[in-house]
């Protein structure tokens, strides 16, 4: 059994169907299976069996369900940090300073050791790709000008 589909047992998403269709649609993001484990438990509070069609989101869908429950400062924490390549603290608090005018700076060491962010190399990390990937992609779409600045501030 995997690790994703061990994290649903706890939730108990005993149905094979379900756990396949919310594994394939979080694509490994661990909040994501967390979120969609704690749906299938409200839901179950109130439908005998769920229905399948309720599950399998894509993963623009997955990342407005996971955003939902951040403060406005862990999303911007989490937009800053699809940006690099490789994220190391300073340019972490660099970015965040350039852009936000450092107010509220976010929390490096939660931000480093969650399950959003993998080690690379020692004191450098890489964002979940499929994150990374729909955030960079609202990012360019919803903020343009920042988008382009972000970047060429890093090239």
């Amino acid at each position: 059994m995997t690790a994703s589909a061990e994290l649903l047992e706890q939730y108990d998403v005993t149905d094979p169907a379900i756990r396949s269709k919310i594994i394939l649609s979080c694509q490994g993001i661990p909040y994501a299976l967390i979120l969609a484990g704690e749906y299938y438990l409200s839901l179950a509070q109130t439908t005998a069996n769920p229905s399948l069609e309720l599950f399998g989101n894509t993963p623009d869908e997955v990342v407005d369900r996971f955003i939902d429950h951040l403060n406005e400062n862990s999303i911007n924490a989490i937009r800053l940090a699809s940006y690099p390549q490789l994220l190391e603290e300073q340019l972490f608090q660099e970015i965040f300073e350039g852009f936000f005018g450092g107010s509220a700076l976010p929390d490096w060491n939660r931000l480093s050791q969650s399950s959003l962010m993998s080690p690379h190399v020692p004191g450098f990390f890489t964002m979940m790709p499929v994150l990374k990937a729909e955030i960079q992609s609202r990012e360019k779409k919803f903020n343009p000008d920042i988008f382009r600045k972000i970047h060429e501030f890093l090239s």
